[in-house]
């Protein structure tokens, strides 16, 4: 399922982390009640903060991997996007806020 809109997961992790202009994020909000994509996205982004905060309170928290590990990885076998992790650096800043809320 696709948003109509094109909005993206970048735009939303903002708007959960409250990085929007307050205008920009009550129309993003009206949207997200809205449509089931974006609705969908913000439900795993929370299931996401949720697995974080456990892991913190158990000390279990990996940290963040460096280009050398991540050359690692790869020589290893393991097939990692190409852009990686790049394109997920949405997720990562909001992994880092999360550490540094708790």
């Amino acid at each position: 399922m696709k948003c109509h809109l094109s909005i993206g997961p970048d735009e939303l992790a903002r708007f959960w982390l409250g990085d929007l202009a307050e205008r920009d994020a009550t129309t993003l909000e009206d949207h997200v009640f809205e449509c089931t994509a974006c609705h969908e996205v913000i439900h795993g982004l929370a299931a996401i903060a949720s697995g974080v905060r456990v892991a913190m309170a158990f000390d279990r928290l990996p940290p963040l991997p460096t280009p050398e590990r991540l050359a690692e990885l790869r020589a290893s076998g393991m097939r990692l996007p190409p852009d990686f992790p790049r394109r997920h650096a949405g997720v990562g800043r909001a992994v880092l806020r999360l550490r540094h809320a708790t």
